[in-house]
């Protein structure tokens, strides 16, 4: 009897490093994603950037058969920061504002870097289980030959 491969689905959880320079942008999209994502911010707001809020938008319909959007900003105040948002393509999007050079004044910064936004987004794919890479599968051990008894 042949063994049939597995055809369950699995959650990867994927990361990506997200670097934004001075007039960075991300526009209003969605994710490939599962039911949640999320964003930890690596850069000081206020210190190396300003700018950069991610928003969220929520759809619905709207009175003329337009969908509405709802957008609700979420500032970082802090490197180390997380925000979880919903990753529903079919109800939210979300993106980034316009990521511009920190006022001057508040803490001391360099005035010859260019201002960054560093984060790191999480989310999740849904998918076929991944496929084991070589090297993986278990070793059958041989069983040793016993000596023979010496009389």
């Amino acid at each position: 009897m042949r063994r049939r491969p597995h055809t369950h689905t699995h959650t990867h959880t994927l990361t990506r490093l997200r670097p934004q320079g001075e007039g960075g942008v991300n526009y209003v999209h969605t994710d490939d994603a599962g039911p949640y994502q999320a964003l930890l911010m690596l850069s000081q707001p206020g210190v190396d950037y300003s700018g950069g809020e991610l928003f969220v938008c929520k759809k619905s319909d709207g009175d003329d058969n337009t969908t509405q959007l709802k957008q609700t900003s979420c500032a970082f105040e802090n490197a180390g920061d997380l925000i979880i948002f919903s990753g529903d393509k079919d109800e939210y999007l979300h993106g980034m504002s316009t990521v511009v050079a920190p006022p001057p004044g508040g803490r001391e910064r360099d005035e010859d870097l260019e201002p960054q936004r560093f984060a790191v987004g999480f989310f999740q794919r849904q998918g076929p289980a991944p496929k084991k890479k070589g090297g993986s599968k278990k070793k059958k051990k041989k069983k040793k030959k016993a000596a023979p008894k010496k009389r």
